[in-house]
């Protein structure tokens, strides 16, 4: 794994926090890109973030200045390589799992991008997370299931969780479609081995236990969150859908974007219209971060190191310049 310089020009953007009296955070750009699209972010160790690079076939990996950027992987069917890599997840400290969306298949990394094994499987996912040391859990409601759960070694374990009906998004709107795709989600895991489901095209996010059962659900609320389900309805007066995603034979509009669980179990959930919804461990809709006047476009990824926020959009990293605690 090689390693390239970064010089990267500071920006200063705000970020308003909603409801918290008006409080404005200081954001500041550490990384930037063209045509870069960053899924998930990682720490890999006390000082070093890695995302995937779905544009780019790669693992981009840098401190928390945005410094001392290395990359890994390139586009190919190879051992190390990837074609449109879609998440990343850490299984303990010594081992960074890739999820090689096209070449439907698990890669295995040692922090320094050395290539481990990898496992496959038959089905689209584009999702995925590691809910013990030893446990993977890949979208896959194509499969009747919320998540698929496979070993290390590529031994598939079962199912989790049941899929859900579209009326729990849009309780007032039912929906004739595939069942499928309204159950895409992104993936988090919480420290107690919770399974964070955050809906692709539904106000909606739920915490299923490691045996599949559900821990507590909550539905969206809130004008941001309607403004997003007037988008997707396609409503008259709504804006056009500037998120959208082809998948299971039809296009929706994005509703949530990304998903990510503080130190602290909070949970950030990222949203189409580049707010950031903020849930406590129980669930409660506890606070709203509205990056509007920050980021032009949907943030991709999210992570709080437990000090400060860092914020993905397509195309560039920003960190908040001071501390963002969660209470």
């Amino acid at each position: 794994m090689s390693g390239v310089a970064a010089a990267v020009p500071l920006l200063w953007v705000l970020c308003l926090a909603i409801p918290s009296e008006g409080e404005t955070l200081r954001f500041r750009r550490i990384f930037e890109g063209p045509n870069r699209w960053l899924c998930g972010l990682v720490q890999v160790n006390s000082g070093t973030l890695c995302a995937v690079d779905s544009n780019y076939n790669e693992v981009v990996c840098f401190d928390k200045r945005g410094s001392n950027v290395v990359r890994f992987g390139g586009a190919g069917q190879g051992p190390g390589r990837m074609q449109y890599p879609a998440s990343i997840a850490l299984a303990g400290h010594d081992t960074m799992l890739v999820l090689d969306m096209d070449n439907f298949r698990v890669q295995l990394f040692r922090p320094d991008g050395s290539y481990i094994s990898e496992f496959r499987f038959g089905f689209v996912s584009d999702a995925m997370a590691v809910i013990d040391k030893n446990t993977v859990v890949l979208n896959g409601p194509s499969e009747g299931a919320i998540a698929i759960k496979y070993s290390l070694d590529g031994r598939r374990l079962g199912r989790l969780g049941e899929l859900v009906p579209s009326t729990l998004g849009y309780p007032d709107r039912p929906l004739k479609g595939p069942v499928a795709a309204m159950n895409r989600a992104y993936f988090a895991s919480t420290k107690d081995r919770g399974l964070v489901v955050a809906f692709q095209f539904m106000p909606l996010v739920q915490v299923l236990n490691a045996d599949g059962t559900l821990r507590w659900r909550r539905r969206l609320t809130g004008p941001s969150v309607e403004e997003l389900t007037r988008v997707f309805w396609r409503d008259p007066g709504a804006p056009r859908a500037k998120s959208s995603k082809r998948i299971d034979g039809v296009q929706f509009a994005r509703v949530i974007t990304c998903v990510n669980v503080t130190p602290s179990q909070h949970i950030l959930v990222g949203m189409a219209n580049r707010t950031i919804v903020v849930l406590n461990k129980k669930g409660e809709q506890v606070g709203l971060l509205d990056c509007r006047r920050a980021v032009t476009l949907e943030p991709q990824a999210l992570f709080h190191d437990g000090k400060f926020l860092y914020v993905a959009p397509p195309g560039e990293v920003l960190v908040t310049e001071e501390p963002l605690w969660l209470k």
